[in-house]
């Protein structure tokens, strides 16, 4: 994020928008890294199903991985579509 940010500055107002949305994609992405080390370990404990199915963490644990799923759906869409916008926006004179 911090050399997306930098690298962003740089650019020019009609380039900014292409760079925006692959900063919300970084940024789905690092949201999605973030809830699978909830996913992982505490609460869902998804790596000690023992503890998962002692504690009834079972439901968390789906709606955790369909949010960590949707999120690299976010993020994979997000940065392929300012990558088209960049694309375009090199290909005009």
């Amino acid at each position: 994020m911090w050399y997306w940010g930098r690298f962003r500055v740089r650019l020019d107002d009609a380039r900014r928008p292409a760079a925006d949305w692959q900063g919300l994609g970084y940024l789905a992405f690092a949201l999605a890294a973030w809830n699978l080390c909830g996913f992982g370990g505490m609460p869902s404990f998804a790596v000690y199903p023992e503890k998962m199915i002692a504690l009834n963490a079972i439901p968390f644990a789906v709606g955790q991985l369909k949010a960590v799923m949707a999120l690299f759906i976010l993020g994979w869409a997000f940065t392929a579509f300012g990558l088209f916008r960049a694309s375009r926006g090199l290909a005009q004179p």
